[in-house]
């Protein structure tokens, strides 16, 4: 995972993060998407989440338009564990493939 952004809001602490090598499906067919491009979590659920820090790089990848969502729809952030919620996204993702298109 790679941290994006880290903001004080009136509701607490949400870090954003970008979570690279997941395993999704692509339901038209091409490449398969291998990352979650911006996930906001609470401080307290990167702190549970994340034991230690592999490396600081200062190139931090676009996030904007994943971010700019999260803002329109007046985000907050995930409590839960990193690896839950990447579960999670995978499970929905993959699951909403399989199903198709809804009518």
């Amino acid at each position: 995972m790679t941290i994006l952004k880290v903001e004080s809001l009136p509701r607490g602490i949400v870090v954003h993060i970008r979570v690279d090598k997941v395993h999704l499906k692509n339901c038209s067919g091409g490449p398969a998407p291998d990352t979650f491009e911006h996930m906001p979590f609470t401080r307290d659920a990167i702190e549970t989440s994340v034991t230690k820090l592999v490396k600081e790089d200062a190139k931090i990848p676009d996030f904007q338009a994943g971010y700019d969502d999260w803002i329109k729809a007046c985000g907050g952030g995930d409590t839960i564990s990193i690896a839950d919620a990447v579960k999670a996204g995978e499970m929905t993702l993959n699951q909403n493939c399989q199903s198709g298109p809804s009518s």
